[in-house]
C-alpha cells in the first residue's frame, strides 16, 4: 500500500515546475513530444490510428504521472496521460495548478466522474496519508481501471456508482474507451457531436445515491464535478454538503447553450446555496467572475472550462 508522504512548500513548488515543462510539451509540435518520449510516442499513436482501428479494443498501459505516482490508462483515451503525464486541456492544467497551490494536507476530496482517476490521484498526493479522497465513478468498463489505480491508496475510496438527486438505480451509457470520457446519462446531448455517428453507446444499470449519503456528512474541503450532463442532479443530492460544511465546488461548464441546461441549472443552485463562480488563471489561482457565466465561459473561446464556486 502507499502511504503518501506530507506535501511541503519546497514539494509544491517542484510539482508546478514538472507541470510547467509538461505544458511547454503539450503546446509544442509533435516532433518535440517524439523526440521528448520517442517510445511511447510511437506506440500511443501506432495504437490511436491503427491498432484501435483493426482491433475496436483500448489497450491498458502504465503512465507515469508528473506528480510520481504511476496510474493506468486505456488507450487511446489517455493519450496526453500516456505521453506527458498529466490531463493536457488548458483547464485541466489550470485546475491542477489549482489544487497544487490550495489543496491541503489532511483535507477531504469528492471526485464524482473521477474516470481513469487522474485527478483522484493527485488530490491522494496532496492530501497524504491524513487525508481522504473519495472517488465516484458509473461507467462499469472505466471503474475497474480507476479501481486498479487507488487499490494502493489508503486513503482513497472508490465507488461504483452515479451521484444523483436521489437513491435508487439510473440508466448509464458507456461509449468505446476511445470516446470514454463521454460516458453520460444523457446520450442525447452528443447528437450534434461529429463522431456520433460513428459510434454507439452501451446501455447499463448502475446504482444511484445523492452525494448527502454516500458521504454521510464527511466535512469535505473540495468537490470536482465533471459528469457530462448529470450536473444538475449531483447538486440537488448534496444540498446539506453545501450548507454544512461549504465545499470548494469545481464543475466543468459546458459553453453551448444547446447541451448546457443541466450546467445552468446547476449554476442556478449553486448560488442558491450562496455559492459564486470563480475562474481558475493560469496561475491556479481564482478570479470572481464579474459578467453572466455563460458570456463568461463563451468568450474563454473553449468548449467548457473548469467553473469554482465558492462560498460568498
Amino acid at each position: 500500500m502507499t502511504i503518501s508522504r506530507p506535501i511541503d512548500d519546497a514539494r509544491r513548488t517542484a510539482l508546478l515546475a514538472r507541470l510547467g515543462r509538461v505544458e511547454e510539451l503539450a503546446r509544442a509540435g509533435r516532433w518535440q513530444r517524439l523526440r521528448a518520449v520517442p517510445s511511447r510516442y510511437l506506440r500511443g499513436m501506432w495504437w490511436r490510428h491503427a491498432g484501435f482501428r483493426w482491433t475496436g479494443r483500448g489497450r491498458l498501459v502504465e503512465a507515469d504521472t508528473f506528480f510520481g505516482a504511476p496510474m493506468h490508462v486505456m488507450l487511446p483515451a489517455g493519450m496526453d496521460l500516456y505521453l506527458l503525464g498529466a490531463k493536457t486541456h488548458d483547464s485541466e492544467l489550470r485546475l491542477a495548478r489549482y489544487l497544487i497551490r490550495h489543496l491541503p494536507k489532511g483535507a477531504a476530496v469528492a471526485d464524482v466522474g473521477a474516470h481513469f482517476g487522474y485527478f483522484t490521484l493527485l488530490a491522494a498526493h496532496l492530501v497524504g496519508s491524513e487525508g481522504r479522497v473519495f472517488a465516484f465513478e458509473a461507467g462499469p468498463a472505466t471503474f475497474e481501471v480507476l479501481r486498479t489505480n487507488v487499490e494502493r491508496e489508503a486513503q482513497v475510496r472508490a465507488l461504483h456508482m452515479a451521484c444523483s438527486d436521489k437513491a435508487g438505480e439510473v440508466a448509464f451509457y458507456e461509449f468505446p474507451v476511445a470516446w470514454s470520457e463521454y460516458n453520460t446519462l444523457r446520450p442525447e446531448q452528443y447528437a450534434r457531436a461529429s463522431w456520433s455517428s460513428k459510434v454507439r453507446p452501451r446501455r447499463v444499470v448502475v446504482p444511484a445515491m445523492p452525494l448527502d449519503d454516500a458521504l454521510n456528512d464527511q466535512s469535505i474541503a473540495l468537490v470536482k464535478i465533471d459528469v457530462e450532463g448529470a450536473e444538475a442532479r449531483v447538486v440537488k443530492g448534496m444540498q446539506g454538503l453545501l450548507v454544512r460544511h461549504q465545499p470548494v465546488v469545481v464543475m466543468e461548464y459546458q459553453a453551448d447553450e444547446a447541451v448546457n441546461a443541466p450546467h445552468r441549472t446547476a449554476a442556478r443552485l449553486l448560488e442558491e446555496a450562496g455559492y459564486r463562480p470563480c475562474f481558475i488563471d493560469a496561475r491556479g489561482a481564482l478570479v470572481p467572475v464579474e459578467q453572466p457565466l455563460h458570456e463568461a465561459v463563451a468568450r474563454t473561446g473553449l468548449e467548457s472550462d473548469n467553473v469554482a464556486w465558492v462560498p460568498a
